[in-house]
């Protein structure tokens, strides 16, 4: 292969290797844009709920409410049905709350079993049904009561890794390594192939066959050094190089000994003659 050849095919390579783990990183990286919302929440939250985040919630979303805890009568059943409705069987899943907090009234969705006065969970509009109930229920209370709840709902669930959906509990370990893998491509590239004035500096394999050695060693050079150790080796011993690497390498692989047979017979041609070896 000659060398422009060779420089054309080792930039093609870096750039395919870059290019793809650049792609890869990209992907990964809009997969958790869309989903910024979530990780934002995750890292900086729970927020305390507030005067101030109830004005504004913004994109607050996993919040922490403190309060006192009074029924409200409202549940939610979950129903079972077996045996194409022959069976059915009902359960309450979850109970709707009505936490006090300042001077209105934040109502919280948690498990039947709850007890307690803090609550985390994902802050929600108010369903306008619920809204619409616990002001029937509390009309005779007050004129105005839909006044006295906030138009939220806290919905007692957890905000952990794996409460995220599938994209980020995959996406986000892989974009950590993706990162280093973009790095680690760009720092292979920048070292098979440095860019310094124009010019390209590619490596060089040297391969060594020993006798009675299988395998060939390998040492990786830069074009000068190749250069200088080829015309020391043509100096010292003329018959001793091959510029087919691969197809001697297979010859060597098959038949060892008329491999060494044919570097002696040159070896004597050359010494014999005084000149120059024959082409292999």
């Amino acid at each position: 292969m000659k060398r422009g050849e060779i420089l054309s095919a080792v930039r093609r390579d870096n750039r395919t290797s870059v290019v793809a783990a650049v792609v890869l990183t990209a992907i990964l990286g809009g997969v958790l844009l869309l989903n910024w919302k979530y990780l934002y929440n995750w890292a900086l939250g729970p927020f305390a709920f507030d005067a101030a985040l109830a004005a504004a919630p913004g994109q607050r979303d996993f919040v922490r409410a403190e309060g006192p805890l009074l029924p409200t009568g409202l549940v939610q059943e979950t129903t079972l049905r077996l045996f194409r409705g022959a069976v059915e069987n009902k359960s309450v899943s979850a109970s709707y709350m009505a936490m006090l907090t300042a001077d209105r009234i934040l109502v919280v969705k948690v498990t039947p079993e709850f007890s307690g006065r803090v609550v985390l969970g994902r802050l929600l509009p108010l369903p306008e049904t619920v809204r619409a109930q616990l002001s029937s229920d509390t009309a005779g209370a007050s004129g105005d009561s839909g006044r006295r709840f906030y138009p939220y709902l806290l919905e007692q669930r957890g905000y952990g890794w794996l409460d995220a959906n599938i994209f980020v509990i995959v996406g986000v370990p892989l974009f950590i390594l993706a990162l280093p893998l973009l790095a680690w491509v760009a720092w292979k590239s920048a070292r098979v192939v440095s860019k310094s004035g124009g010019r390209v500096e590619t490596k060089h394999s040297l391969h060594f066959w020993a006798r009675g050695e299988m395998l060939s060693e390998t040492l990786e050079v830069s074009a000068a050094e190749a250069q200088a150790v080829l015309e020391a080796a043509a100096r010292a011993m003329p018959w001793a190089t091959v510029e087919d690497a691969a197809l001697f390498e297979k010859r060597w692989a098959q038949d060892r000994a008329a491999c060494a047979r044919e570097a002696d017979e040159c070896r004597r041609a050359v010494k014999a003659s005084g000149g120059p070896p024959p082409t292999r």
